[in-house]
């Protein structure tokens, strides 16, 4: 769940919804920096946003909008809104369609890479029985196909964890720049194009704005539907407002394991097979790597990560009561209930080679002869350790994870008050509380009877209190103190777990909790007018203290047993405590009567005051305890700018020009607490040049204009192989060390993209 909150018409939205924005009609985005769990509750810890649609009018109006551009991008967006009886009951309704074949080709298939398509319709009612009650109801319907997004994999290259720098090697983490997408198109065209080892028929050369994706690699399949109803009665000495939300969201996804190796995946394996080590026939005694015997053999894949679906289901109530607004001292009171389950199924892991090597294919088991071969990892006594692992994987029998459930309830209530004093003319005094408790439960099923259940209960309690100065009609100062909570839960995964004694794998679900977030805030700023009103300026310095952060870290142990994981597995874990200072300027200016333009910048220090990662205990530079006090927070760029330049001039009888360019720039960060992989500065420029009248709105715009090409974000995570050489660069090798190889996923960002926006408005 995101750290800052979104809500639409003051209900709250999941980030799990995703939805798109671009087909709201909007009034306005409130933004509120900083904790906000006092005033919009559950997750609005670093903030919270409320997009305010537009509302029903009592004339009738209507409007088209359509836009096209490069890459297939095309949106039709149509609007009616009016009186069904006048000044009683209004009503709008909106179509939208929505599509862009995304920024990338894919070299391998006839498919794009990191576009979508939403077909949405949204729905809004008015209801007004008396003139101090209205009934607001809104309902938003959607169905979407979202590409798989544009992520390639980047091999390790520091921090050996293995026993030598040979064959034992084990690289662990990345140290330098992430790749952008020139780097990667020349490594992966280095590594394929011409090896003897890959398959002529597999090769593929990737072009300047080309990521691969096997075909069966679909993306996301996602139904949402989402409504909300809202009473406002104003009863004389004061307001009642209740509203209540309500959302579905389901979705299923398919995406490429692989991450731009397309078919090209190295697997090791061996012929000379024995036997079998264990009793359950399931770890064949494999003789390849001793002297005189194989030498071992390869075979190149496409991997699939399929997930059947998963529905969430929300409901939220909020009933609150509110002083006159026009009184010294103001007041507000009220309740808030919340309610989510996820039914999951969980993922699985597909092989999808075009042909196999004979033997791997067959089924290994219980009174069965030794396959004709097996699957490395291999140890010392030529153990193929890995054949538990994938034989599975490559199964033509293979299932979606269809025995693997997953039920994640939360509920949580909540009693909130605000209080607002006008001290004098100038002198306001602001005091907002909240008491939240919320339960997690999870039910995770796993085969036949296996269960697990977990349930535990976080409280908290939040509050503000703010000072505000206005020692001018143009200019205030103001000065607050805010705490923030974030609620626990349960990371739950399904995982293999090698036993110490035999050596065997067991499928089973591993739950582990993690306790609340905490933040406590202070922050002083300005915000003015000046010079007759052609300036405005806000600063803002502030100072958080984080605690408990809950960070995803990578372990290759199971965390409560010790176990070793047959892969690596992420599980968020309360990592430490952290400071972070900055500073924020913002300031638009009037120029002219037709030049104006803005400029900010932002300047954050966040650092972590106390943390030890299990994911970094193995690392040479953090050995033996993987403490990362002292560094960097990671994802959190120390600079960031923002500047525009706006023209606006009439023209003929009633038509206005307006062009405006923007230059946005974000400093370099941290992937990672390790501090040793970041991804790179990036400045991206927008453009927009535009003429409008009253009834007609024409844009042409352009987004990206630089094609900046610099990753915007990355994880560490590892290839679902038994082979570090992605490339096929040296003799087949496989140990217990290069199971599962370290990676680090790049997502690239949309490329230039430009297009004509025209509207027409009807109507009043």
């Amino acid at each position: 769940e995101t750290n800052a909150a979104v809500f639409i018409d003051g209900v709250y939205a999941a980030g799990r919804e995703g939805l798109n924005f671009a087909l709201l009609d909007v009034q306005r985005i409130e933004v509120v920096k900083g904790p906000q769990s006092a005033l919009y509750g559950r997750n609005a810890f670093s903030g919270a946003l409320n997009y305010v649609t537009k509302r029903p009018t009592n004339e009738f109006s209507s409007r088209v909008e359509t836009t096209a551009g490069n890459r297939g991008r095309a949106k039709l967006k149509g609007n009616i809104s009016g009186p069904l009886i006048e000044n009683f009951l209004h009503a709008g309704l909106t179509l939208g369609y929505d599509t862009w074949d995304g920024s990338y080709d894919n070299p391998i298939a006839d498919s794009d890479v990191g576009g979508y398509r939403y077909k949405t319709a949204i729905l809004g009612v008015d209801f007004m029985p008396s003139d101090n009650l209205t009934v607001q109801f809104n309902a938003y319907l959607s169905d979407d196909a979202i590409d798989e997004a544009p992520i390639t994999a980047q091999p390790a290259n520091c921090e050996n964890v293995g026993s030598d720098a040979g064959a034992n090697s084990r690289l662990a983490n990345l140290c330098g720049d992430v790749w952008d997408l020139d780097q990667a198109r020349r490594a992966y065209n280095e590594g394929i194009l011409g090896n003897p080892n890959v398959p002529t028929e597999l090769q593929f050369r990737t072009g300047p704005e080309e990521i691969a994706r096997i075909p069966e690699a679909l993306g996301e399949d996602r139904q949402v539907a989402r409504s909300s109803l809202k009473f406002d009665w104003d009863i004389g000495a004061g307001n009642i407002t209740a509203t209540t939300g309500y959302s579905k969201v389901s979705y299923k996804t398919t995406v490429d394991g692989t991450e731009g190796l397309g078919y090209t995946q190295p697997f090791a394996y061996c012929t000379n097979v024995i036997g079998y080590f264990d009793p359950g026939n399931t770890v064949p005694i494999c003789l390849d790597n001793l002297p005189g015997l194989g030498p071992a053999s390869r075979f190149t894949t496409g991997l699939l990560v399929a997930s059947p679906g998963d529905t969430t289901t929300e409901i939220s109530q909020e009933l609150r009561f509110a002083s006159p607004q026009d009184q010294s001292v103001r007041y507000s009171v009220g309740t808030y209930v919340y309610k989510s389950t996820l039914h999951g199924v969980g993922a699985t892991l597909l092989g999808v080679a075009p042909s196999l090597p004979a033997g791997l294919e067959s089924i290994t088991g219980p009174g069965t002869m030794p396959p004709g071969a097996a699957f490395g990892p291999w140890l010392n006594l030529a153990n193929a350790i890995g054949d538990p692992a994938f034989r599975e994987v490559f199964s033509p029998t293979a299932t979606v994870a269809e025995d693997s459930f997953i039920f994640d309830k939360t509920r949580a209530y909540a009693a909130f008050a605000t209080l607002d004093i006008d001290i004098n003319d100038q002198l306001t005094a602001d005091f907002q509380a909240r008491f939240t408790s919320e339960t997690k439960s999870i039910d995770s099923t796993l085969g036949a009877g296996r269960q697990t259940k977990a349930s535990k209960t976080f409280d908290s309690t939040t509050g503000r209190a703010g000072l505000k100065w206005a020692f001018n009609d143009d200019s205030m100062i103001y000065g607050s103190i805010s705490t923030g909570a974030k609620p626990g839960g349960f990371d739950v995964e399904q995982v293999d777990v090698i036993s110490g004694m035999t050596g065997l794998s067991e499928n089973r679900i591993v739950v582990i909790p993690f306790e609340k977030e905490t933040i406590l805030a202070y922050e002083l700023g300005y915000k003015g007018t000046m010079l007759d009103g052609r300036a405005r300026v806000d600063l803002s310095l502030y100072r958080m203290d984080w605690d408990d952060i809950v960070i995803p870290q990578i372990f290759e142990k199971e965390p409560n047993t010790g176990e070793d994981l047959e892969q690596p597995e992420g599980f968020n874990t309360n990592a430490g405590d952290a400071t972070v200072n900055g500073l924020e300027v913002q300031g638009d200016f009037s120029f002219t009567d037709n030049w104006s333009g803005g400029i900010g910048l932002s300047f954050t220090d966040a650092t972590m005051d106390t943390a030890k990662l299990e994911s970094f205990a193995d690392f040479p530079s953090f050995a033996p305890d993987g403490d990362v006090s002292g560094n960097d927070v990671l994802r959190q760029p120390k600079k960031q700018a923002n500047a525009n330049i706006r023209y606006e001039r009439g023209f003929g009888s009633d038509w206005l020009f307006s062009a405006r360019t923007d230059v946005l720039y974000q400093g370099k960060y941290y992937g990672g607490l390790d501090n040793q992989w970041t991804i790179p500065s990036r400045t991206t420029v927008n453009g927009r040049l535009g003429i409008e009248s009253d009834t007609w709105t024409i844009s042409l715009w352009v987004k990206n204009l630089l094609n900046d090409n610099t990753p915007i974000s990355g994880y560490r995570n590892v290839y679902f192989g038994n082979t570090d050489d992605i490339f096929q660069a040296m003799p087949v090798n496989s140990t217990p060390n290069k199971f599962f190889p370290w990676r680090i996923s790049a997502t690239h960002p949309n490329l230039r993209t430009y297009g004509i926006t025209v509207e027409v408005r009807f109507g009043n």
